[in-house]
């Protein structure tokens, strides 16, 4: 649901939006029955089929009814709509701690309600575990409000009441041992090294949130998020710099509260509480100072600068801190945590990248949900910076993100704005490096070009050498201080690997570095990272020789996996020391291996009807000629062919793994299913018995990637495309003959289909440079004449097995009828609509859907609601190079 000022949830009118965080957003609503203003609380509809974000706020739900003090934020009730779920809430006025100038006496006060809000708490057997500034409000009247009981944990499971031990799991926030919540500098050391938690650590935080307000200086601050963990776990707050006038039993609570020893610290906030309210009675006489101190900016609460960020806002949920850390170099310790990002990742044809991180490592760039987003790691929530594309990469200063959509290179500021195009690209681009002198290094179908980063015409700087077997050069990587790039060979052979290889950009001379390797990066400790198949492993590398030094090695005792979609290895590593990467496991479970999908018919008229079976991971449907069968592409663990009988509603699997077999597509009599499969390490095409009878047999085979789209009517000859580009026409029964039908290295021509007459074919291309559109040629004479079908762009043209139309869907999502004559020549009509049914996903793309012969409705599947945005986790590890580096020398 999408609000706005004005709209009604239940009894409650939206006045205006007052923020977002890690529950979701947060408006200010108008209660017109007792006429009062209230706070409601929602989450983003996106998600709301997310059970563990549920579990989320159901539980602070029950937490916060069971809490019933005037120094917490009171909950009114639950509103249900549309599928969300909203809390209404006391809405407290005025700002929060974080940011605000205090006084000694105004912090004792502040800090005795705060001890109070968490004594009832505590009562109730409830831990905060993310007690900070920015969660304490101070009411106009000066009564503090404790917020956001959202991370708490009951710890008195004999009251049903406040049970609220339900662990969530996946991308939600945890509460068992082994999961950080919290923010870094509140944390307590239990928090940090991931174990389980009490009451104790609200006493820490409370310890840090007094300590600021003090002092105006965080207890444990530093310039990276690691420095901040290694202080809370080694070192003590600067105690010189408390104000002269704290009285010496301040001072005393302050350190008992922010004890590191869980037997010694603090056991019950009450006893502050006592303490503070008696203090604010008749105060104390003050102490002397420890020692001298610069106190000239201690009253002031100031933000977080970047690089010590908000765990909780980043979804942390694992830590890697075991023991403690040294006492020599603390800041070399490494830690594990994660983002999250919107949706499952998308697939490429060959290889899309979604991540990148700054320089500085203080901005993720990722892309989702077909826009681009920036996480800050010292800010909660994720921001939208552009439109729809891949293979994001910053600039030098951070500035801006550069990215790919199909056929350009663009780029956009990173707190958002219109986009700008650096270069037109006749293909979409296999990634790209911004150099420190302002060019920029891209890639595509036809080689590694350059471009100045204000735009212009770039140049060719090497093309993949053909008679090599060489079938793309991607995903350069720029080496600091030199004129030079890495990049990586893809082959038509998929048995031989790819290869890394790196360009002088001056002499425009190739150097060989490493065979069976991809997607390298250059460290600053002189190592080259890179993955082979999806394991990171690690090389010594010589920028200036351009070789490496010694034989590549699995990365010595930090084992990582991560997803790599045709070699596009999703990770990336900022100079100063952090690394982010998507783990292999979402390759698994990414895109279309993780979407549910259902199948229904429609009618013409719109009219569905849901096939009675259960969805599935159903993908490219396809009628046998008699109307009885299905085949279906269905990716799992592996892609594989299964048989829907359309009476029985039984499915039957045709093929079986552990290869990738897909795109199916029947025989004219229907006795087999053709498909594309990577047996022999191409994609070569196979046909198999369409009852399982017999197993597959070769057909053709590559080089490069070959899938069937289409038989002729007399079973002699199938159309089929190569590289999701080029149409060809392939013989049966004669693998020798392979005829060009489209080919043009400049322009995809797609999901061919031969007429039932045999006379004509029907395609896709994107020869306008603009979008896809829909064309009929003759057949075989494909060149002998054209007519453009679709009007301002259309996919996935079928012909009519029931009369002479051709269907086609257009752009918006609808299901589009062009009727056509073939006498004396092929004529087109004017398209019409006949109903509306999904948009076509950017980018190449596969039909989804098919038409009887029977009875000429269409068959497709549809993404089950909410399964198409299912959350995936950003791997993040802070201070990854100096761990590297140790156990580099550790291994030498």
């Amino acid at each position: 649901m999408s609000l706005t000022p004005g709209a009604r949830i239940g009894g409650y009118e939206i006045v205006e939006f007052l923020g977002a965080g890690g529950m979701g957003e947060v408006w200010r609503a108008r209660d017109h029955r007792l006429g009062r203003d209230v706070a409601l609380k929602i989450l983003p509809a996106a998600l709301s089929a997310d059970p563990d974000r549920l579990n989320r706020l159901e539980r602070e739900a029950r937490l916060l009814a069971s809490l019933s003090h005037p120094n917490i934020a009171t909950l009114y009730g639950v509103e249900e709509f549309q599928g969300g779920v909203a809390l209404v809430m006391e809405l407290v006025e005025g700002g929060t701690l974080a940011g605000r100038t205090v006084r000694t006496a105004e912090a004792l006060e502040i800090a005795a309600q705060i001890a109070a809000a968490l004594d009832a708490a505590h009562e109730k057997g409830i831990v905060h575990r993310d007690l900070k500034p920015a969660n304490i409000k101070i009411a106009p009247d000066g009564v503090v409000k404790v917020l956001d009981f959202g991370l708490a944990k009951s710890t008195a499971p004999s009251d049903p009441s406040v049970d609220v031990t339900s662990a969530p799991t996946g991308a939600a926030l945890g509460t068992e041992a082994g999961v950080i919540l919290g923010t870094v500098a509140y944390m307590s050391p239990e928090q940090a090294r991931g174990l389980a938690v009490d009451k104790r650590t609200d006493i820490w935080a409370f310890g840090c949130v007094l300590y600021e307000m003090l002092t105006g200086r965080q207890a444990f601050a530093g310039p990276t998020m690691s420095d901040v963990l290694a202080g809370v776990l080694e070192r003590q707050p600067d105690w010189r710099t408390l104000p002269t006038d704290t009285p010496a039993h301040l001072r005393r609570l302050l350190q008992r509260c922010l004890e590191k020893d869980l037997r010694k610290r603090l056991r019950d906030i009450g006893d502050a509480r006592t303490e503070l309210e008696e203090a604010t009675i008749s105060p104390p006489a003050p102490s002397a100072p420890i020692a001298a101190a610069d106190t000239s900016s201690r009253r002031a609460f100031r933000p977080w600068i970047a690089g010590t960020a908000a765990v909780a806002a980043l979804a942390v949920i694992v830590a890697w801190v075991s023991g403690s850390l040294s006492r020599t170099a603390p800041a070399a310790a490494s830690v594990r945590v994660s983002a999250v990002f919107v949706e499952s990742p998308r697939s490429g044809p060959y290889g899309l990248r979604h991540l990148a991180i700054s320089d500085d490592g203080a901005q993720i760039a990722y892309s989702s949900r077909n826009r681009l987003w920036i996480r800050r790691l010292d800010q909660r929530d994720p921001i939208a910076i552009g439109p729809g594309g891949s293979g994001p990469f910053f600039s030098p200063d951070g500035a801006w993100v550069g990215y790919v959509d199909e056929t350009r290179l663009a780029k956009v500021p990173v707190g958002g704005g219109s986009p700008v195009t650096i270069a037109e690209t006749t293909s979409r681009p296999a990634g790209a490096a911004w150099r420190a002198d302002g060019t920029i290094v891209f890639a595509t179908n036809e080689g590694l070009f350059e471009v100045a980063e204000q735009g212009g015409a770039p140049r060719l700087l090497a093309k993949p050498d053909r008679t090599r077997g060489e079938r793309l050069y991607a995903w350069p990587d720029a080496l600091p201080g030199s004129d030079a790039v890495l990049f990586t060979i893809l082959t038509d052979n998929r048995a031989d690997g790819a290869q890394l290889a790196a360009l002088d950009l001056k002499t425009l001379k190739q150097t060989p570095v490493m065979k069976n390797a991809a997607s390298a990066r250059y460290l600053p400790t002189g190592q080259l990272v890179f993955v082979s198949g999806s394991t990171l492993k690690t090389v010594r590398f010589n920028p200036t020789s351009l070789r490496s030094q010694d034989e590549p090695a699995p990365l010595p005792g930090l084992d990582i996996a991560v997803a790599a979609d045709n070699d596009a290895a999703d990770f990336a590593i900022a100079p100063s020391g952090t690394l982010i990467y998507l783990p292999s496991s979402v390759a698994s479970t990414a895109s279309l291996q993780s979407t549910l999908y259902a199948l229904s018919w429609i009618d013409r008229t719109g009219k569905r009807e849901r096939i009675g079976i259960a969805p599935g991971t159903f993908q490219y449907p396809r009628v046998s000629p008699d109307g009885k069968r299905v085949a279906l592409d269905v990716p799992a663990n592996n892609r594989d062919i299964w048989i829907l009988d359309l009476n029985r509603l039984s499915l039957t699997q045709l093929t079986n793994g552990p290869t990738e077999d897909m795109m199916p597509e029947w025989s004219r009599d229907g006795s087999r299913i053709y498909f594309a499969s990577d047996r022999t390490g191409n994609f070569d095409i196979y046909s198999q018995a369409a009852d399982g009878a017999t197993g597959p047999k070769l057909e053709f085979a590559g080089p490069g990637f070959q899938a069937p789209l289409s038989i002729t009517p007399d079973g002699t000859r199938m159309v089929v495309v190569d590289l999701f580009r080029d149409l060809k026409l392939l013989w049966l029964g004669r693998p020798d003959r392979l005829e060009p039908l489209l080919a043009d290295p400049a322009i995809d021509h797609r999901n061919a289909l031969v007429s039932g007459s045999g006379q004509w074919l029907v395609y896709e291309s994107d020869e306008s440079g603009k979008q896809y559109e829909v064309f009929v040629r003759p057949f075989p004479n494909v060149n002998a004449g054209r007519e453009k079908i679709s009007i301002d762009g259309g996919r996935y043209a079928r012909w009519d097995p029931k009369g002479n139309q051709i269907f086609y869907v257009s752009l918006d999502g609808d299901m589009m009828a062009v009727p056509y004559t073939t006498s004396p020549s092929f004529k087109a009509g004017q398209p019409s609509k006949l109903f509306t049914w999904r948009k076509p996903p950017p980018g190449r793309s596969a039909m989804t859907y098919d038409i009887s012969p029977v009875d000429g409705r269409f068959i497709v599947v549809d993404p089950v609601d909410g399964q198409s945005d299912r959350p995936v986790e950003v791997s993040i590890i802070l201070n990854w190079l100096p761990e590297l580096s140790r156990r580099l020398s550790g291994r030498n």
